[in-house]
């Protein structure tokens, strides 16, 4: 059976709490309701999910629906990104402006409390010329490409995201290297906006999604951008609509999921579409969930897609 995307399930929050359902809204479950905000869904294999709380990288078995404590750090040392690359091996921990790569060892990662516990390792890649906040890895395990989400403060718009090209192998000899700044000076955010970067993706290869803050904390324009030509289009999928947020590629690049919220309107819809359909003015329709499902005007899906098992 052909697979939309390459997709067999969402994970997503509404609230503080963690849902996780079929493709097309079927088989809503919920399965962590400890009033916490999270962050960073990410699907790892095994059936697992990997996200952020309370300062804290937690890991839930799906089938299961049992949570384990990944590690904990210091309220002052702030955790915003935890990333498991895909063949996982590796973990990309910014905590506290710093980014730590090091292997993804669930029982090490137990012992750690502190940033420091990462410079004490041997197998720690530790990088601070920019202020990071979270990183996605590649798809392909042969690049050597990275995208991080920063503060560059040199820019009035000050979150960006850099293209970086990492050494791994030597990181205590060799920094990062910056490819690209997005959006940079090739996107012109809407001018009603807070000029802000509301959420990104990256397809692990040279497309990106992004869009900029116009409303409810984080809702605006939809924006694609191209690595490799330098190219960028507005990219409103509903009727060349605002606003929305937390855009997704599927993991086969084809699709992309994403929160619509129309800009005199306060509900949210989740959709799932083709990037050909967009491209070719088809009309779509939201994955069917509950009335009222996101509770508030200012809800952060952060939906995250899991690669058909």
């Amino acid at each position: 059976m052909t697979v939309p995307g390459g997709a067999d399930q969402i994970a997503l929050l509404s609230g503080n709490d963690i849902y996780l359902m079929n493709m097309d809204g079927s088989g809503l479950v919920q399965v962590r309701s400890e009033n916490s905000p999270k962050s960073n869904l990410q699907w790892i294999s095994g059936n697992r999910l990997v996200y952020i709380s309370r300062n804290c990288a937690f890991l839930l078995d799906a089938e299961t629906k049992q949570t384990q404590r990944l590690s904990c750090f210091d309220d002052a040392e702030l955790l915003e990104g935890f990333s498991v690359s895909p063949d996982g091996k590796l973990v990309a921990i910014s905590i506290q402006k710093t980014l730590n790569i090091l292997p993804f060892d669930l029982d090490v990662l137990k012992s750690y409390n502190t940033r420091f516990n990462f410079l004490e390792s041997g197998e720690n890649c530790y990088y601070n010329q920019y202020s990071f906040r979270e990183v996605l890895w590649p798809k392909d395990e042969g690049s050597s490409q990275l995208a991080a989400h920063v503060i560059d403060t040199r820019l009035v718009n000050s979150d960006q995201i850099f293209l970086l090209s990492a050494d791994l192998e030597n990181c205590k000899n060799v920094e990062l290297s910056r490819l690209d700044t997005i959006p940079g000076v090739r996107i012109e955010f809407d001018r009603d906006s807070t000029k802000r970067l509301g959420s990104f993706d990256w397809d692990g290869k040279n497309l990106f999604l992004l869009n900029d803050s116009l409303r409810n904390d984080g809702f605006g324009n939809l924006y694609l951008y191209n690595s490799e030509t330098r190219e960028s289009v507005e990219f409103n999928p509903i009727n060349g609509e605002c606003c929305y947020r937390d855009a997704r590629f599927s993991p086969d690049g084809k699709y992309i999921l994403f929160a619509f919220q129309r800009f005199d309107r306060s509900d949210i819809s989740l959709y799932y579409i083709p990037i050909t359909g967009i491209q070719n003015g088809e009309t779509f329709i939201p994955i069917a969930l509950p009335s009222r499902f996101f509770a508030t005007p200012r809800e952060k899906p952060q939906p995250a897609l899991r690669p058909v098992q």
